[in-house]
């Protein structure tokens, strides 16, 4: 059965119930959808509703942002710099780690080239100092 069709088993035009309650459902969720959207507001204590319409100055874009999409997107914006920033962090330390695994590398090929430690060396623990591009010599 349509929509809007008349019942055959009701007669004399009439709607069945179920279509009535399918045709309100309908109607309750557009008045939702424009209420969000800022085109209409229904009064809490009544069953009025106020249309608002759309300002000749309003762009489309502007109805289409209610305060909820506009903090999510607010949102999403800080998450993916809070992502970039740990992204980048997470870069330093790969570069970090890949130079202390090629520092005992080098270590250990040293040693193993010896065979043993050279009794006239003196083994001291290295550091590690991480030194910005852009420092002047004379920062050195």
């Amino acid at each position: 059965m349509e929509v809007g069709s008349p019942s055959s088993s009701s007669g004399g035009g009439k709607l069945s119930a179920a279509v009535v309650k399918n045709i309100k459902r309908r109607v309750y969720d557009c008045l939702n959808v424009m209420s969000e959207l800022g085109l209409i507001s229904k009064d809490p204590g009544s069953r009025r509703i106020s249309c608002h319409g759309l300002n000749q100055e309003t762009a489309p874009e502007e109805v289409l942002r209610t305060p909820k999409l506009s903090t999510l997107e607010k949102r999403k914006l800080d998450l993916q710099n809070r992502l970039k920033k740990k992204q980048s962090i997470l870069r330093k330390y790969e570069e970090e780690v890949k130079g202390l695994q090629n520092l005992s590398e080098r270590n250990q090929r040293n040693y193993h080239d010896v065979g043993h430690l050279p009794e006239a060396r003196l083994m001291l623990p290295f550091t590690l100092l991480e030194v910005s591009v852009h420092l002047s010599g004379s920062a050195y």
